[in-house]
This record gives structure tokens, C-alpha cells and sequence, in this order.
């Protein structure tokens, strides 16, 4: 479809509003209330252009982009001096109440609003009187409130009302006052609370515990993470400065997380910078003895002669390690002697789940695809607790239905105010089997709660079996739900290990089959799938292993505590924190956390993703997989063990190819993790030396410790920062992708290991 921007003939998709198209195109147009992820409502009549009826004419009329569609032959014009002087007039409305704090502001040099006051030439106030002021809120230990700063765009409430289900912030109005909070002080109840932080286009809502370790954005060292607090593999962004990682913040990915992470993942990295980390290796001379330090060489020689003497090894992976990390363990120790850290029940779901993808023959659902089904299936997974951003995915389906209505009545599915107002009900085509009241009932168009054994019997009966222990009640339930999936088009069945049951798995793969429906698994852990793809065997055979005599158990920072080691001889620890298994371990080796280390964890649908150093660890800290293969094979570097890992696991065949080489340059420079405005390089240091420092080599990253490299022409899926001239907030998102909320230009990161087959053919 053609339009015209300023005489411009130009593409855009059918569909499109206005400032949708031309954004996605390229163009500047400022805007507040208007976000891709929320649609349009008109609120803040900032994206203001001249609208022509056609070529003929020169006058045209004003209109707000967000609210006009993009139709063919349409002609607008962003450089009118009307449409720039009406837009200067609303920012300048906008500034009378807002406070000149932008040097003290959190938001300062990533703010949305001050890219705008920028964009649209507002340099000078002449509002002369007294300023609106609000008393602030507390609203818990993550969530900072200054109120004086809102300029009334609307996008926190309606992030947290209309997409996180949120019912304790509010919009409280009176004559030309409204003020955006609780009804009283209190933390934010939603779980996907911090999120306003990013939302918010100016620094009404910002990160507290940012706050309490504050640096500029331009003084962060960054690098694209995954986030290792469960087993979506949500993408993230950790900003780190003097050793302390700040904060996290969300990072777009198409197929994932989007716009948005959970609170879990972005407030709970706090144990990186935990006093309890450990930063020495410790010894200890028998079992009676007490811990003491030693050197690094001297622990792993140690090691080695423990390995090289032991007539019996057992090695415990971990679930949250890399894929790398624990073919490392697995290399050193054989196949043999490597064992799931999980309970027997756990491994059970796990590795069915791994033998239903490795099949192929049922698509393992995005979180993207969850939100686009029509019909969902919930069987014994808390969402909200065990994934909360598929909790975040399951809510949308039912905005999507409404926009599917509103199409009907040719209202486009950008129009959010109309669609809200058009379609008033809450609930949906999710249906969900619980042990326990969830967050999600609220949108359950039928929920039932029940233990787990009749919750076999009703997943059973949903799929076809019949069971003589089923009530004529719980019947026609399963009846209902399952004629309500046999007439969607895409339904999505969702189950997983929180309630360690087999016999639900099978009954929501059985129902996926006859539905020829998307599964969506929920595993225990960030890499339990790569813990499976790697072979690890059942935690009973490590029991009985244990049972007999057992020279030496190596545990790769395992935190399930019901894995006891004490019967092995000799126990040794590779962790980044103080736990059991390091408490009772005879040797201790420090590692990095997930902030100071490079790997690849594989996500609840087979998506391989690699995370990437963030800073360099102090005190000698390395990654556990460079420490395993000093003891066993040696590799110059992550590529090395990656390419062998690909080459020996059917599974993993083709990774090597898929994820970012260390190799990766751009006109034989790597990519800085730190902005060309980075500050203080001498100064940080200047306790210790007045020289700058040589930045740390890092073999195993295309990424530098520094602000030197290339900063242009950097694919978006492998970009540090995001960043373009005169989009200095998380909005400058826009300029990386192929249209405004699509994937990131290039494609979404990562590497679906278990393709259909349909789409392998």
C-alpha cells in the first residue's frame, strides 16, 4: 500500500495508523501515550501531522497520527510549520507542571520526554507561576514514585490495568489534578510492577534499587543476557559499573518477552552482589577439618589428583549452568558418571518433554504465539509463580479476541480506547485445572480447582479417555473444554513440572495430538532442557551409585538441597554463593555468575540462546567451564568447546553455526560494551593507579571492555545498547526493527533446535 509523507511515495503495510507507518518508516514524529505494545488512544495529541484529501489539495487539516489510519494513497506531511508549531504547543502544555530536576533525575539522559521536548524545538518556558505538586508514595522496595513529573500520558495504568491485570494503581482525578498511584502507600501487588519503570516516558516511576547504586546511563558496561530465573529464557540487559551490576532492563525479543519482563527477572539479580559470593577457593584437609583458602592452581591440582586416583566419580550438573558448563563436567568426568540434579519426579516431566520435541511433531509455542492463540489449556502450572511472562502471554489472548470482534466491526486493532469500550468482557477461551486459586482465574472462562489425581482424570477425559472415577460434574466440564478447543483454529495446551506429574504431561501432549494444537512446556529451570539434550542420567541411578562406594562428587552449584553427597569420599563445589553442597564440599571453587560469564542455555521450547559477559569478575573469578577444561582438554576459547559440543550431541548439531562467534567483528573491530560518553576510566581507578587501565581481553565474546570498537552497523540482535540520534530512552527500540513492534532487523536472536518437521521440509 502507498502513502505520502512531505511527497514521499513510500510502502507501508495495510493495517498501519499513521505514526505506526511512519516510524516504522524511519521518520521522527514525536509522541507520549502512544506505545506499540498498547495502541492508541489519543491522549496526549503530541504526534500531531497535516493531513491532505489529496494532491490537489494545500491546506490539508490537522490530525493525530496514532488515530488515523494509514489507507492507500493517504497524504500527510510531518514538516508542516502548522503541525511543528502545534507540537512545540502541546510539549510546552505538557512542561508547565514539570519540575527542572533533569540533572538530579533518575530518568536523566534516557528520557523519553526529553527526547521529545528536543525533537519538537521546545527550548524556553514562559509559564511564571505556582507549579502542581503531589506528595509521593511509597510503593515498595522496587518501585521509586516522584509524581511532579507526570505529564498525564496514561501508559502506566493502562500497562498495568489493561495488559498485567493489575487492580491497585489507579488513575485518581480531580477538576485538573490527576494523580497516578495507589489508593495508599503499599507495594505494587502486580508481578510485572517494574515494568513501569520502562513504560513510563518520563521519571515518574523509576528503578529503586537502581537508585541505590546510581550511575548515568552512558557510564553502564552492557551485553545481551538471558534471564536465568526460569525456564522462558526472557532476554535482558544487566548495566554494570565498578563490579556491581545496577540494574536490568528488558531486552526485545520478538518471539519471547517482548516489551516486557517479569519482576522476578528484573529485580532478582541481587545475588551477584551478594557479600555471601564466594571469591576464594577452600580446602580442607579431612572432614573433621575447618574450610581454608588456597590458590586456584592449588585447588584445581588437587582436583586433578582426586580425579586421576578415584576409582568411582559421580558429577552432579546444574540446571542453571550453560550448556557449555556442564559439557565441560560431562567431558571431564564420562558420560556415565553424569547425573540430573533434579528430583526422580522432576526428570521424569523433563525428559518427556525432550522426547515430545525430539519427535517433532508438535510445535512447541512462543510465548508470541501464546499470546495470538485463540484457546488455552492450562493443566497444574501456576503461571504467575513458576513463568510470568507466559502468565503475561495467557492475558493478552483475551485483548486479542476483542480486537478479532473489533475487526469485525472494522475498527482496526491499533484503536485501543474503542476496542476497550466496545468489548467489555473479561474473561476469555483459557481454561485452566489447578491445584490452588491463581492469578489468572480472573480471565478463565471456566477454572476448577482440585488435587492432582482428579486433575489426571479431567486432563484425561479432555483428551478422549474415559474414567470411571469421574464425576457426571467434572464430565461435562471436560466435555465443554474440549469442544471449546476442537472449534479454535490455534489452541495452545500448557503443562509442566511444578506439581512433578507424568501423567499430566502425557494427558496435555494427547490433547495437543488430537487437537493437532501448539504445546507450551514449563520446566524447573533455565537449562533443564540442555541438562537432558546432554544426556544427564536419573537421579535414582545417582542414588544407587551413592549407595555404593564413591570416591569423588563434583557438584556443579547445585542448590537443591535434597541432593545429598555426603556418602562420595570426597565432595567438591563449583558455586558463585555459599549453599549446602559448599558447606559440606572438601574442595571449594569459586565461579562467575551468569553477569560475569559467557554460555547457552536452552529455553522451555528448544530455543538455543547465547548470553554474553557482562564485566569482567574481580578476583580472578572465571567462568566454570574454562576451570573444568583446565583440568581435562584445554580451548583457547568458548567457540572451541561450543564447536566440539555441536559435533558430539545430535541434538545440539548446527549450534556452532547459530550462535554469535567470539569471531564476530565489524571491520576487524569488536563491539563496545560502554557508550562513546562512558566517564571516569582514570578516575575510578585512581585509589590504585593514575594510569587508565588496559581493558580486560575478553577471547570468548565479540564484545570489548571498553568504548573503543564498532559502534555502527551492528545487527540488532547483537547490539550491546540500543541507541540512535535523538532517541536516547528505551523508544530508540524503534530504529532497530524491521517495523515498530516487529522483530529486530536481521531476526530475533537464537535457534530452534526442535523445528517442526513441517517446517524443516
Amino acid at each position: 500500500m502507498k502513502i505520502y509523507i512531505d511527497d514521499q511515495p513510500l510502502e507501508v503495510k495495510e493495517g498501519q495508523n499513521l505514526l505506526h507507518a511512519a516510524l516504522s518508516l524511519g521518520f521522527d514524529v514525536p509522541y507520549f501515550c502512544w506505545h506499540e505494545a498498547l495502541g492508541s488512544v489519543g491522549a496526549c495529541r503530541q504526534c500531531a501531522v497535516i493531513q491532505y484529501r489529496d494532491a490537489d489539495d494545500k491546506k490539508g487539516r490537522l490530525v493525530m497520527s496514532c488515530m488515523t489510519p494509514a489507507v492507500e494513497g493517504a497524504r500527510i506531511s510531518i514538516d508542516h510549520p502548522d503541525a511543528k508549531s502545534f507540537r512545540a504547543s502541546v510539549i510546552e502544555w505538557l512542561m508547565t507542571n514539570h519540575p527542572h530536576d533533569c540533572p538530579i533525575c533518575d530518568e536523566g539522559g534516557e528520557c523519553h520526554l526529553q527526547d521529545m521536548t528536543l525533537m519538537t524545538g521546545h527550548n524556553y518556558r514562559r509559564f511564571r507561576f505556582n507549579k502542581r505538586t503531589f506528595k509521593n508514595q511509597d510503593l515498595g522496595p522496587y518501585i521509586n514514585h516522584e509524581m511532579n513529573r507526570c505529564i498525564t500520558c496514561y501508559r502506566c495504568v493502562r500497562f498495568y490495568r489493561d495488559l498485567a491485570g493489575g487492580t491497585d494503581l489507579n488513575a485518581f482525578s480531580s477538576s485538573n489534578r490527576v494523580f497516578f498511584g495507589r489508593a495508599e502507600d503499599g507495594q505494587l501487588e502486580s508481578e510485572f510492577s517494574g515494568n513501569l519503570v520502562e513504560i513510563c516516558p518520563t521519571g515518574v516511576f523509576t528503578d529503586k534499587q537502581f537508585k541505590q547504586n546510581y550511575v548515568r546511563k552512558w557510564d553502564l558496561q552492557v551485553a545481551p543476557s538471558v534471564c536465568q530465573l526460569c525456564s522462558l529464557g526472557c532476554n535482558i540487559t544487566p548495566g554494570e559499573r565498578g563490579g556491581i551490576v545496577r540494574r536490568i532492563q528488558n531486552r526485545f525479543h520478538s518471539e519471547i518477552n517482548g516489551y516486557f519482563i517479569c519482576d522476578k527477572g528484573r529485580f532478582g539479580h541481587t545475588f551477584v552482589n551478594s557479600p555471601d559470593r564466594l571469591r576464594k577457593p577452600l580446602v580442607r584437609a579431612s572432614r573433621s577439618s575447618v574450610q581454608t583458602e588456597t590458590s586456584y592452581d592449588d585447588a584445581l591440582a588437587g582436583l586433578q589428583s582426586k580425579i586421576l586416583n578415584a576409582k568411582a566419580t559421580v558429577a552432579v550438573a546444574s540446571t542453571t549452568a550453560s550448556l557449555e558448563t556442564n559439557f565441560a563436567l560431562r567431558k571431564l568426568v564420562g558420560p556415565d558418571n553424569f547425573f540430573s540434579p533434579e528430583s526422580q519426579s522432576q526428570f521424569d516431566c523433563v525428559q518427556f518433554a525432550h522426547s515430545v520435541l525430539q519427535k517433532r511433531d508438535l510445535k512447541s509455542a512462543s510465548l508470541k504465539e501464546i499470546e495470538e492463540s485463540d484457546a488455552v489449556l492450562i493443566i497444574g502450572e501456576d503461571l504467575t509463580k513458576t513463568a510470568p511472562m507466559m502468565a503475561f502471554s495467557v492475558r493478552q489472548v483475551v485483548h486479542h479476541q476483542a480486537q478479532k470482534t473489533a475487526l469485525q466491526l472494522q475498527i482496526p486493532k491499533w484503536n485501543d480506547a474503542a476496542i476497550r469500550n466496545l468489548v467489555t468482557e473479561k474473561t476469555g477461551p483459557i481454561f485452566s485445572l489447578q491445584t490452588n486459586v491463581t492469578k489468572l482465574d480472573d480471565v478463565a472462562e471456566i477454572k476448577i480447582q482440585c488435587d492432582v489425581s482428579r486433575m489426571e482424570s479431567i486432563a484425561a477425559a479432555i483428551a478422549g479417555a474415559h474414567s470411571d472415577n469421574l464425576s457426571a460434574e467434572d464430565e461435562k466440564t471436560a466435555r465443554a473444554i474440549a469442544e471449546k478447543l476442537k472449534g479454535a483454529q490455534k489452541p495452545v495446551i500448557i503443562a509442566g513440572a511444578s506439581l512433578e506429574s507424568l501423567a499430566l504431561m502425557k494427558a496435555a501432549v494427547q490433547i495437543a495430538q488430537a487437537l493437532k494444537a501448539q504445546i507450551a512446556f514449563v520446566l524447573p529451570a533455565s537449562n533443564s532442557l540442555g541438562v537432558h539434550i546432554l544426556g544427564a542420567r536419573s537421579p535414582s541411578e545417582l542414588k544407587a551409585r551413592l549407595g555404593n562406594k564413591v570416591d569423588l562428587a563434583i557438584a556443579l552449584h547445585v542448590e537443591n538441597e535434597k541432593c545429598d553427597l555426603t556418602a562420595a569420599d570426597c565432595i567438591v563445589a563449583f558455586d558463585y554463593i555459599n549453599g549446602p553442597n559448599v558447606t559440606r564440599a572438601d574442595i571449594v571453587l569459586p565461579v562467575a555468575s551468569f553477569a560475569e560469564s559467557t554460555g547457552t542455555l536452552v529455553n522451555n521450547e528448544g530455543r538455543a540462546q547465547r548470553f554474553f559477559r557482562v564485566f569482567s569478575p574481580s578476583e580472578g573469578l572465571q567462568d566454570a567451564w574454562h576451570l573444568l577444561t583446565q583440568i581435562g582438554s584445554s580451548y583457547s576459547s568458548i567457540n572451541d568447546l561450543t564447536k566440539e559440543m555441536a559435533s558430539e550431541i545430535a541434538d545440539l548439531a548446527g549450534l556452532d553455526m547459530h550462535v554469535t562467534s567470539s569471531d564476530f567483528r565489524i571491520c576487524g573491530q569488536k563491539i563496545p560494551r560502554a557508550s562513546s560518553e562512558l566517564s571516569g576510566r582514570t578516575a575510578i581507578n585512581a585509589n590504585k593507579t593514575m594510569h587508565e587501565p588496559k581493558p580486560v581481553q575478553d577471547p570468548d565474546s565479540p564484545y570489548a571492555h571498553s568504548m573503543e570498537g564498532a559502534s555502527a552497523f551492528v545487527p540488532a540482535s547483537q547490539a550491546a545498547v540500543f541507541w540512535s540520534p535523538g532517541w536516547n530512552s528505551v523508544q530508540s527500540l524503534n530504529k532497530f526493527q524491521d517495523e515498530v513492534g516487529g522483530p529486530l532487523k536481521g531476526g530475533p536472536s537464537g535457534f530452534l533446535l526442535f523445528a517442526p518437521r513441517s517446517e524443516t521440509l
